[in-house]
Formats: C-alpha cells, sequence, structure tokens
C-alpha cells in the first residue's frame, strides 16, 4: 500500500516594544515528510524523505516605526525581512552515489522595506518603496528552477 507520514514542529515569537515602534517577528518549521509504502513501486524508498520538500525553513521580520514624525496623522515605517530554507534533495535520498545527488541548495534572503503613511478622518495615502533579495541570492523553487533574483517595488495607494 502507498503510504506517507508527516512529523513536524513549529514555533513562532513576536515581540512589540512599549508604544509598538519596534517590533519582531519569527517562525521556524522542522517537518520530516517519510515514505511509508510497503508495495508497489516507491517500497524501494521506504524511510527516505519525500523528494523535493523542503523540510527546514524560517522566517523573520523587524519593524521600526515613527508616529507623527513630520505632520499629525503621518507614519514612518522601516521593516525587514529575512527568509531561510535549508537545503533538500531532488530525488530519493536512499539511492545514487551522496556526491552526485541533486541537491536544492539551501538560502537566506534578506528584504527591505520603507513606507511613509499619511492619514486623515477621511482617507489614507501610502507610499512604500521595497528592495526584494537585497543580496540577489540564488533562491531555486522546490524543483531546482531558479526564481528571479533582486527586484526593487514602488507602491503609491489611496483609500478614503
Amino acid at each position: 500500500m502507498y503510504g506517507a507520514r508527516s512529523v513536524g514542529v513549529e514555533g513562532s515569537l513576536a515581540w512589540s516594544a512599549p508604544g509598538d515602534w519596534l517590533s519582531f517577528d519569527a517562525n521556524a518549521t522542522y517537518q520530516s515528510f517519510r515514505n511509508t509504502s510497503d508495495d508497489g513501486l516507491f517500497v524501494l524508498f521506504q524511510g527516505d524523505r519525500i523528494p523535493n520538500r523542503p523540510w527546514l525553513f524560517a522566517n523573520a521580520a523587524l519593524r521600526v516605526r515613527r508616529r507623527a514624525a513630520l505632520v499629525a496623522g503621518d507614519e514612518v515605517a522601516l521593516i525587514s525581512y529575512a527568509r531561510y530554507v535549508h537545503e533538500f534533495l531532488r530525488g530519493w535520498e536512499s539511492i545514487g552515489v551522496a556526491e552526485y545527488k541533486q541537491v536544492v541548495p539551501g538560502y537566506v534572503v534578506v528584504s527591505l522595506g520603507a513606507t511613509y503613511t499619511v492619514a486623515t478622518a477621511s482617507s489614507q495615502l501610502a507610499s512604500t518603496l521595497e528592495i526584494q533579495n537585497l543580496t540577489d541570492e540564488l533562491v531555486q523553487d522546490f524543483y531546482g528552477v531558479q526564481r528571479p533574483g533582486r527586484s526593487v517595488s514602488a507602491k503609491l495607494s489611496m483609500s478614503y
């Protein structure tokens, strides 16, 4: 019979300074997806990790903000994000020679952003500038396909 078992643990932490001028959030996940097939094509890989799945990853964010920075009703916020994914195999771990196995490399991606917001009783105007993947780290998806590198984006939004 085909089968798989998933065991994992996830943790998160969040902290904000009094007055909410500084905040920090982080989370981490470990998950072990294992083949438990005892019949059919996958019995040869019984006990192996399921391929193409990261098993350790984490995220963190640090935000600093100041209200009434220039005028009453405005806010300036600076934020930094970090994302970590541990390396993982594209194929079954029990077959092949270790030095020739296809590995999707792990990475740490850091992004930075700044937002300026002005709010009145009836409307809000916000502008954001963000740099994603600041160090232009090589990032690949589950199948080893390269994802876009560094990018810079700007956004202007208004609500009323």
